[in-house]
């Protein structure tokens, strides 16, 4: 089996005896920026054919030394075992093994990279390439293209894009590549010395370390769907883009600390789950959060000492824990209903939005009675609209009104307002000031999306650049979507639309096993939404 050749340098003890025969550094006089050059007349001939297994030596004009050649120096096709590389003199040696057998008629390349440098100012030696072949002809055929991330769409650096002439689908986890090379720092890659042939094609992001294998679940992979066939009259450029696989869902840890509130952490976020359980809840709400879920619940009932409770994920993912109520009565004797995070005393309110409650447990029921909104400096008693939001678990309260910009508002929670669903009652009052924020500091997105495919499935998001989606929505079958979004902070905002193939809901990344690409993302910015503006914007869906 071929093996991609990573040098690692063995600086001789003698260095000693070079340093004796430079001695010093001079000092005074221009800077030396002049790379080292190569003496062509004392080192082995580039380009050679019929190559047999020799030494190569290779001789500079200037003392010269070694950098970082481990991940510096790759050969195109791999060798193995690995050559050694040293410096003797003003010259790197290239040793093969004893045992090391070269491929008939193939077109080997040696890039140095910036391993060798001059020893007082570090200047690389430029474009260093040693080509040789075993057959009558040196291969002149390349590969190039660039590599991108799936969701930033931006270059990737240091990517392995590699070629097999072995086709099997097995080969990126088992065998070294016969061609590769690495991308720039804008992504693009250039594979010269090319043989005409039919390869498989893979793109490649190792963390730590390099093996040129595909066998850690964080590495970056990109493939296309077809083999590339290289002739002397083909268009020779593969584009990719990279991602990582999703591994299957598995549950980190759970959180039972506190009675009435299971904390699941998986993986990754978790979508599609089912539950099964063998128990009388009074009540049972879930809510998820990034990569958890949180299960809310109450088991009143003494004959209900305990629960199963499983959580499912198709065949990919089953877990079964016990729910249990022994700490129900110790929890009711110390725990309280109250915000969940300490209310400052001034909030600022969307004028067009409901003020929201959010509490430490989920809400079973109110008593509008004891809330109090008070207006202006009179502080006027008005009724607003109050409703428990279905959504997070219960946990949300909901105040609407048609607020009035620059007149103060106090609001006042009374105690026992508020049960929560273990029957636990706010025992203090809540107190807010409200100041209502001027419509004009807010603007209006009015978003149409064109050119989608009318017998597919979307996934739109909207949100400011660099934080959480404002909205999102899930768009079938339409050529055309459109939506208003009113009284919305000012920024730059992005709207990303996924290609929802499979129709889950979600973004999904592809897998090399199944053959599947990930779902398209795109992603446009849209002009500045300024305070008072109403923005009218077409996103035209291009995949």
């Amino acid at each position: 089996m071929l093996r991609i050749i990573i040098f690692s340098s063995l600086i001789f003890s003698s260095f000693i005896l070079i340093q004796c025969a430079n001695p010093g550094t001079l000092t005074g006089g221009p800077k030396d920026e002049q790379p080292p050059r190569l003496d062509s007349l004392e080192s082995t001939p580039n380009l050679q054919t019929n190559f047999e297994v020799q030494d190569i030596v290779l001789t500079f004009d200037e003392w010269i030394k070694l950098n970082n050649p481990f991940t510096q120096i790759v050969v195109s096709p791999p060798l193995d075992p690995k050559p050694e590389v040293s410096l003797k003199g003003k010259s790197v040696l290239i040793e093969f093994d004893e045992t090391t057998e070269l491929r008939a008629n193939a077109t080997y390349t040696i890039n140095f990279g910036e391993a060798i440098q001059d020893l007082t100012e570090g200047n690389p030696a430029e474009n260093l390439r040693f080509v040789f072949s075993t057959g009558d002809f040196i291969d002149s055929l390349e590969v190039s293209g660039q590599i991108k991330d799936l969701e930033k769409g931006e270059g990737v650096e240091d990517v392995l894009v590699m070629l097999y002439d072995n086709l099997a689908d097995t080969v990126v986890r088992t065998e070294l590549p016969f061609y590769f090379a690495k991308t720039d720092k804008e992504g693009n890659y250039k594979i010269q010395n090319v043989r005409a042939d039919t390869f498989k094609v893979f793109a490649l992001k190792e963390p730590v370390g390099i093996n040129y294998k595909f066998d850690f679940a964080e590495e970056e992979i990109g493939f296309p769907d077809t083999f590339l066939v290289v002739t002397d009259s083909s268009v020779n450029v593969v584009n990719l883009r990279i991602f990582k696989e999703t591994p299957d869902l598995a549950i980190n840890r759970i959180d039972q600390s506190q009675y009435g509130r299971t904390r699941v952490e998986f993986n990754q976020a978790p979508y599609n789950l089912t539950f099964r359980y063998e128990a009388n809840f009074e009540e049972l709400f879930l809510e998820y959060e990034k990569d958890s879920l949180r299960i809310w619940y109450d088991l009143p009932n003494p004959a209900d000492s305990s629960a199963q409770f499983i959580i499912a994920q198709d065949t990919l993912l089953q877990d079964t824990f016990l729910i249990t109520n022994k700490k129900r009565a110790s929890f009711l004797k110390t725990a309280a209903l109250k915000p969940q995070q300490a209310n400052p005393n001034n909030i600022k309110q969307n004028p067009l939005k409901p003020l929201q409650l959010m509490m430490n447990h989920p809400l079973g029921s109110f008593d509008s009675s004891r809330f109090q909104l008070l207006e202006d400096t009179l502080k006027t008693l008005v009724s607003p609209e109050i409703r428990i939001d279905s959504t997070n678990a219960r946990r949300k309260l909901l105040l609407q009104y048609p607020w009035k910009e620059e007149i103060p508002y106090e609001l006042i929670v009374l105690p026992e307002a508020m049960s929560d669903i273990y029957g636990l009652q706010n025992k203090d009052s809540i107190q807010q000031n409200i100041a209502i924020q001027p419509a004009d500091d807010f603007g209006t997105i009015a978003l149409t999306v064109t050119n989608l495919d009318s017998t597919l499935q979307y996934v739109v998001s909207i949100g400011l650049a660099n934080a959480a989606p404002l909205d999102r929505f899930v768009v079938s079958d339409q050529s055309s979507w459109q939506q208003t979004f009113q009284a919305i902070p000012t920024g730059k905002y992005e709207v990303e639309i996924v290609t929802d193939y499979n129709r889950n809901g979600q973004w999904d990344t592809g897998n090399y096993d199944l053959k599947r690409q990930p779902e398209p993302i795109s992603s446009q910015t849209l002009e500045e939404l300024r305070a008072g503006w109403d923005l009218e914007t077409e996103v035209k869906f291009t995949q």
